[in-house]
């Protein structure tokens, strides 16, 4: 079972349920899908207004995929995505969790494509489309990676989906881990805003390998199979501003602190 979580919002609906829509159109469908919700938004000083709740609950009332919405009492950020399916899903290690951005959604190829990976290349690793090599350059919007089925990175980055098999990890630890760096930040009066660092640095301490997915369109691939991207001008919440550089700052003193990692990555 393939379990898909995204989380959204104030001011974003619009641009979630364009997402979702690039998961019908998928040529792979996740089994079960989560959106996550908070009461407040304390980070826009901001809550998800009943209007948009009721229109959201209303489009996903007719959406084809089983699904829930999960609803925080307050924000802790965009750890909502893995944590939800985490705390609210009976897993097995047969499972695989999707986690993606709710404002430009996936490839319409991608999710067929990180799970045929996942199965050739093993379910003790998480996959995506987007990181940092080992020698720091950044691979983007599925360009294609030489040398193999897949490439390894460091940093994962999860906008355009990441795939991560429920048998690469220790499910009550990583939620521990998570809880942690929430409560972290929570001492400092916000939320870890950088989600992507977070999980690829837990995956780094404990050796499991992250994979950037061989995408390339392979010749003779049917009509329909091409990889979709739908580039637009999107709002990014607080991700523009200066905080969100402090709120790195503070995510890798905590992290180096700690040893789990020795240094910025």
């Amino acid at each position: 079972m393939i379990v898909a979580s995204v989380v959204t919002i104030p001011g974003r609906i619009e641009l979630l349920l364009e997402a979702l829509n690039t998961i019908l159109v998928s040529t792979q469908r996740p089994d079960f899908l989560y959106v996550s919700v908070a009461k407040w938004y304390p980070r826009l000083n901001k809550s998800l207004s009943k209007e948009d709740l009721d229109f959201l609950e209303a489009y996903l009332l007719f959406y084809e995929i089983p699904n829930k919405v999960i609803t925080y009492e307050e924000d802790i950020g965009p750890l909502m995505k893995f944590l939800t399916p985490l705390e609210n899903h009976q897993l097995t290690n047969q499972d695989h969790i999707l986690i993606f951005d709710d404002d430009v959604g996936m490839f319409q190829d991608g999710i067929r494509i990180l799970k045929e990976c996942a199965d050739l290349c093993g379910w003790s690793a998480g996959y995506g489309f987007i990181g940092v090599g080992f020698g720091s350059t950044w691979f983007l919007h599925g360009e294609y990676i030489q040398g193999g089925e897949y490439f390894p990175i460091k940093l994962i980055g999860g906008y355009r989906g990441c795939l991560y098999p429920v048998a690469a990890f220790d499910i009550e630890h990583l939620k521990s881990y998570f809880w942690w760096i929430i409560q972290e930040f929570k001492n400092r009066e916000t939320i870890p805003l950088h989600d992507d660092h977070i999980i690829s640095a837990y995956c780094l301490k404990h050796n499991i390998p992250l994979r950037l997915a061989n995408i390339k369109q392979k010749l003779g691939d049917p009509p329909g199979s091409e990889l979709y991207y739908n580039a637009k001008e999107t709002s990014n919440g607080i991700m523009q501003s200066q905080f969100a550089e402090i709120n790195k700052f503070w995510l890798f003193e905590i992290l180096i602190e700690n040893d789990i990692v020795s240094d910025y990555f």
